[in-house]
């Protein structure tokens, strides 16, 4: 790919030295469609869409068709260059779009046309953007992607900006998330949406439901889909989580935690987690901090689950660091569109392959009947007010919140994790465990007290992908629990 870049970029110095102008801008074309079809475009040189006049390339990938005039002159492209280019769209397909390619950039009056016009989209590339191309620094079909989303959705022209700074991400409301039905109920009667516990680092989270990608009836063990997210500010993080639930990939069901050094908040719902990450120096009054908090958030789809981590800055500045959304799935979809949809509106730039899992996303283990069943009194109940069940208006315990038997309160001296436990758990990085009661019950007439392997589950179900605990579950991006057995899932992040 080296070699690649310094190929194109030589290829351009040689260009600026050549002094037959004419000889220059049909080299230049052939450069461009050399670039086009770098990116699997299918590229015609001299094409005639346009008949009777000729464009000097049309371009198409899938559903995207663009007619294409190149320039190399010694001065910007002008009002009659793009007038010129309207006029050849105007004789094909209002879905085929113009690019209008100028080395030299182009004069104020072509912006404010390809404005005034931007109902028939013309979108302008300079050389400089060319040159970055060339040496890899965007991607062509990302380039024109940017460009057409600006002009279609904001009437402007983007000409020569980095990528990081062409849209500011939208201001973000808590009521542009989905509430969860789900809250904890404490002791003391009191309710809230976030619970604090002990613990420490470990990107895991507690989960209602996680899907076993593994339960059809074909061979196999599903699919992985990793992808990396180009930001870097806390408000794009929300606004992403934002554009994840527009798009259809946030429910009502999600859970979150987030880790500091000696401290880790749990909760339920997107909603819930934007508050969380907003009130960050009201999590931290009070607190011994590392320079940053790990964040692991879950949710689940008909084809599978997701998890989407992150590390964000303990200070005002709030700055985030390798956003990883990662997809365990029953498959390679016959239908890409919606996450090639996603991949666009996140700004993900970088190739993305689905990865073929090789061993099971759950694996089941059982503590010796040997061990017993000790007692384990609840700190907090989980309550679900989806909806009401056998007529009534009651509310139900899904899960309980009690004392984690597996982690330590000595950091000098761990707790030694039984060996029926499957090792990649991170269950002892949280002082609390959210698990399944076996039975649901009405919150008015809930016991008191559980004997713990009816809690936790007879099992442990352990899985290589992100990971959970609990019918609520704990899941730390490499492992899951889930009652009425535990499951862990551990993956690739």
């Amino acid at each position: 790919m080296i070699g690649q870049e310094q190929s194109r970029t030589r290829q351009l110095r040689l260009l600026e030295q050549k002094a037959d102008a004419h000889q220059r801008g049909y080299d230049f074309q052939r450069f461009v469609a050399g670039l086009l079809q770098t990116e699997h475009f299918r590229v015609e040189q001299k094409a005639t869409p346009a008949k009777p006049r000729q464009v000097d390339l049309f371009a198409s990938r899938g559903d995207e068709e663009y007619l294409i005039e190149t320039k190399w002159r010694s001065d910007p492209a002008n009002i009659d260059d793009v007038d010129s280019l309207f006029t050849r769209l105007d004789a094909v397909p209002n879905s085929v779009i113009g690019i209008l390619i100028s080395y030299e950039g182009f004069t104020s009056h072509v912006v404010d046309r390809v404005v005034e016009k931007s109902q028939r989209q013309v979108l302008l590339v300079s050389g400089q953007e060319i040159e970055a191309v060339a040496r890899s620094d965007n991607s062509f079909l990302h380039l024109l992607r940017d460009k057409r989303e600006a002009l279609l959705t904001y009437r402007r022209v983007l000409l020569d900006e980095a990528p990081e700074s062409r849209a500011a991400a939208p201001t973000v409301k808590p009521s542009d998330l989905p509430l969860s039905s789900t809250e904890f109920l404490f002791l003391d009667g009191s309710r809230s949406a976030m619970l604090t516990s002990g613990g420490e680092f470990g990107k895991m989270t507690f989960v209602s439901e996680m899907p076993d990608i593994d339960w059809i009836a074909s061979g196999g063990y599903g699919n992985t889909l990793d992808l990396v997210i180009p930001i870097w500010q806390q408000k794009e993080l929300l606004a992403s989580l934002v554009r994840l639930t527009e798009l259809g990939w946030v429910s009502d069901r999600g859970s979150w935690s987030i880790q500091q050094m000696t401290t880790n908040w749990h909760g339920f719902g997107s909603r819930s987690l934007y508050h969380a990450i907003r009130g960050w120096q009201k999590r931290y009054k009070g607190l011994r901090t590392h320079d940053t908090e790990e964040l692991c958030y879950f949710d689940s789809f008909d084809e599978g689950w997701y998890t989407l981590t992150a590390a964000i800055s303990a200070d005002s500045r709030r700055i985030v660091r390798h956003v990883e959304l990662s997809f365990q799935l029953v498959g390679i979809p016959l239908d890409t569109q919606p996450l090639n949809e996603l991949c666009r509106q996140l700004g993900v730039r970088d190739p993305v392959y689905f990865r073929p899992r090789n061993e099971p996303s759950v694996k089941r283990d059982s503590p010796p009947k040997e061990t017993g069943r000790p007692l384990v009194t609840p700190v907090a109940y989980v309550i679900d007010k989806s909806e009401p069940r056998h007529g009534d208006n009651d509310e139900w315990v899904v899960g309980l919140v009690i004392e984690n038997p597996f982690s330590s309160n000595d950091q000098h001296k761990p707790y030694k994790v039984p060996d029926w436990v499957p090792n990649m758990c991170m269950i002892p990085s949280s002082s609390c465990a959210t698990c399944g009661p076996g039975t649901q019950w009405i919150e008015s007439n809930r016991p008191t007290s559980y004997g713990r392997s009816r809690a936790l589950g007879p099992r442990m179900r352990s899985s290589s992908a992100p990971s959970l605990i609990g019918r609520m579950t704990t899941m730390d991006c490499h492992q899951s629990y889930l009652p009425p057995t535990l499951s862990t899932t551990t993956s690739s992040l």
